[in-house]
């Protein structure tokens, strides 16, 4: 268990950084004085995560004077949106977050990164975990450098779990111990988990139920395949039971995080990448588990994000040389002991687990083991904003699980034919 910490970053030594959010923008890219300003546009929805990337703007701008960072940040539901807004008026940042399933959906926005410019930058991929290495390429194309990785995992409340004379989850704990503890926590406006409603979390439980996810191994996209359906009435249920809260008419994807940070819920799925941020809110003992295991086992999708240079940027021999130093030695290092990034260069992972992240190495051990890739097409970014437009209401009960994830397929298929 992890109790309670606080964890300064790195200095800023001449960071220009402008944080803004979905409503403002980057002044642009250009160049003055021997000096190159570069978009660089990433999600982050919490002070941890914009305070993580602040320290990345010092060190991209410390290590390389003549270039200059504008950061622009979004929520990551909200990035997407913002993304394919700015594309199609032309004004999307040079150096672009991507996250691995995503890749596919987003090509055309991006450049190619050849062996050749990669090396000119520094960067040798290598030194890389190969998996998340080759989720963030298309067609044996490298459309980015990636910088993390990771299973989802179980966030607990380890002062609830006591209160309630329950045992901590167990490295071999199942959905019925999950289900039995959930409601054992639930009562009085607390609850035992809250949902996460988005289709990674989802995901994570038509996995470890029934084995399978919304899209096929062949590509195919099966959003209303029986294990996502299973997956959809089973969180259902906890909603109906009163083991879950009902969920707010927004997409934000912290919401269920920042119920467990405040203790209204003891149980939260997310990734590992957030284990600096609830440490450094919540004021209770916590704990790191994997998703309990259904009838074959435990089982989670595993994705990871990295840094490309946009198709429309002008420097890209710049936006490189920032991207190798973005997920170079230095900035894995900070991000793995900031807990803000389980990282992609083997090599840098042990720094992960220092301190009182030691205790979450068995966990991502385990989760990594039993994961499955987090498989996606080529319009991935539109199935995502279907199951978000209507996730809300169904888990709700509002929509049953059928009809919500049939509209989420054919609505997707209608698009793809447009």
């Amino acid at each position: 268990m992890m109790k309670r910490y606080a964890k300064g970053t790195l200095a800023a030594v001449g960071v220009s950084a402008l944080l803004v959010g979905c409503s403002g923008g980057a002044s642009g890219s250009g160049q003055q004085d021997g000096v190159t300003t570069l978009t660089f546009s990433m999600w982050a929805g919490s002070d941890a995560e914009n305070e993580a990337l602040k320290t990345l703007v010092a060190l991209v701008e410390e290590e390389n004077p003549d270039i200059r960072l504008e950061l622009e940040t979004a929520p990551f539901n909200d990035y997407w949106t913002k993304l394919a807004a700015q594309a199609s008026g032309g004004s999307e940042a040079c150096i672009l977050g991507v996250q691995s399933p995503r890749t596919t959906s987003i090509q055309g926005l991006l450049r190619p990164l050849d062996d050749a410019s990669l090396e000119a930058a520094g960067i040798d991929l290598a030194e890389f975990d190969p998996s998340i290495v080759e989720a963030t390429s298309v067609g044996g194309e490298q459309m980015a450098v990636p910088y993390d990785l990771g299973p989802l995992i179980v966030f607990y409340n380890a002062d609830a779990f006591t209160a309630a004379g329950l045992d901590a989850p167990a490295a071999d704990w199942t959905v019925e111990d999950f289900t039995a503890a959930a409601a054992a926590l639930s009562g009085d406006g607390s609850y035992g988990y809250a949902i996460n409603p988005s289709l990674d979390t989802t995901t994570a439980w038509s996995l470890t139920l029934a084995g399978d996810q919304g899209v096929a191994e062949d590509g195919t996209l099966q959003m209303d395949s029986p294990a996502m359906v299973e997956a959809v009435e089973f969180l259902q249920g906890l909603v109906a039971e009163g083991s879950s809260p009902q969920l707010p008419a927004t997409s934000d994807s912290y919401n269920a995080l920042n119920s467990f940070v405040a203790g209204d819920s003891a149980m939260a799925v997310d990734g590992p990448w957030q284990l600096a941020y609830v440490a450094e809110q919540v004021g209770f003992e916590f704990g790191v588990a994997t998703i309990p295991a259904g009838p074959d086992g435990t089982s989670t999708p595993v994705a990871g994000s990295g840094y490309g240079v946009s198709a429309s940027c002008a420097y890209p021999e710049e936006a490189l040389r920032a991207i190798a130093t973005l997920t170079g030695p230095e900035a894995q290092t900070a991000l793995a002991e900031m807990g803000r990034a389980y990282p992609a260069r083997v090599a840098e992972q042990p720094s992960y687990f220092h301190g009182e992240f030691e205790v979450a190495e068995e966990t991502l051990s385990s989760a990594g083991e039993s994961g499955q890739p987090l498989r996606s097409t080529a319009n991935f970014t539109q199935v995502n904003t279907l199951f978000n437009q209507y996730a809300v209401s169904a888990l709700n009960g509002d929509l049953s699980a059928s009809d919500f994830l049939a509209t989420v397929q054919t609505q997707t298929e209608a698009g793809a034919k447009q």
